[in-house]
């Protein structure tokens, strides 16, 4: 009896670095499935929603559903996702997102009322659907140790954009509380909420991370006034090239997907530099003179600084955050 209570006593033992009590209470882990016993197989779930309660107080002369307010008082989703991401083979993988944006008690969703009436039903759409290739992985297939370089070659609607960090920001890790919509030059008009169709490359050379793509546009066809500003027309159906790349001074950041953050509550040391842009020929059109139409490309250049210093006792995750960005934009005549 002696020697059953001994084992017993040693396997309830606790690793003190496995104590529970010692991890991240935030830390909930992942909602992952392996496919095969060495784990470069998977299949990874996430869900994220941003909620708004807001009380405005609006301009002189504003009216809300027909009624001139002074004050205004709503509660919304501002954002909601679910992802799938897989990696389907150790070089193949699929990534999907989904969700809505933007739904209150009057827009959103439908018009009018009933079933379908105003905010109600607010269309849920793929926001991300793409297949990629690893050409170099990150890590070594046989060894398992990093790669000083890699690249990852896609396809499908994606977000690998140009132009800037914020272009490419992350909607679960945001700097403030919402992204300013001028860092996305071409959204709802030209893409599918910052997305568009075509061919991605991105991966790092040493501490330059990088991604490039070709996309077809879609579609618009506003017409223009006579001697008005250009107007999105893009009726030629040229392509779109983008491009965006940071040099990593300190930290490397890992890309795994196109969503850059804008802030890692101190967890590592981070200065990163970048460029980018997005130009389309033919974007817009104009009408100097009476049935005398000109188009003109869409062209956007960017230039950025992020920096995460941390400060203090890393476990208090505090820490010095600054972003700051440049953009030129050349729509056509105004």
């Amino acid at each position: 009896m002696q020697y059953c209570y001994s084992q017993d006593t040693i396997s309830i033992k606790k690793n003190p670095e496995e104590n529970s009590s010692e991890k991240n209470p935030l830390d909930i882990g992942e909602l992952k499935i392996k496919l095969n016993s060495k784990g470069d197989q998977w299949i990874k779930f996430g869900i994220s929603s941003q909620i708004w309660l807001r009380s405005i107080e609006n301009n002189p002369g504003t009216s809300v559903n027909g009624v001139p307010q002074e004050q205004t008082y709503d509660a919304g989703i501002r954002r909601m996702r679910l992802t799938i991401q897989s990696q389907v083979t150790p070089f193949y993988s699929v990534f999907l997102q989904m969700g809505i944006n933007n739904q209150n008690f009057i827009s959103g969703g439908g018009t009018g009322t009933g079933n379908n009436g105003a905010g109600k039903k607010a269309p849920f759409f793929f926001h991300d659907a793409y297949n990629e290739l690893a050409i170099i992985p990150r890590n070594n297939f046989q060894t398992g140790k990093p790669n000083k370089n890699n690249l990852y070659l896609g396809a499908g609607l994606h977000s690998w954009n140009g132009v800037s960090r914020l272009t490419n920001a992350s909607t679960t890790k945001m700097l403030a509380g919402d992204l300013p919509i001028f860092n996305f030059p071409s959204i709802e008009i030209a893409d599918q909420f910052s997305r568009q169709l075509g061919v991605f490359v991105h991966g790092e050379f040493d501490r330059l991370n990088y991604r490039f793509s070709v996309n077809k546009p879609f579609a618009t066809n506003l017409k223009p006034v006579v001697g008005g500003p250009a107007v999105d027309n893009n009726q030629s159906g040229k392509l779109s090239y983008s491009g965006y790349a940071f040099y990593q001074f300190f930290n490397k950041e890992t890309t795994v997907t196109s969503f850059l953050s804008g802030n890692n509550l101190a967890a590592k040391k981070v200065l990163n530099i970048g460029a980018g842009f997005y130009t389309s020929k033919d974007a817009t059109q104009s009408q100097p003179s009476e049935n005398v139409f000109a188009s003109h490309p869409s062209n956007t250049f960017g230039a950025d600084i992020y920096s995460e210093i941390p400060l203090g006792n890393k476990t208090k995750e505090m820490g010095l955050t600054f972003y700051s960005v440049f953009y030129n934009y050349n729509y056509g005549p105004n």
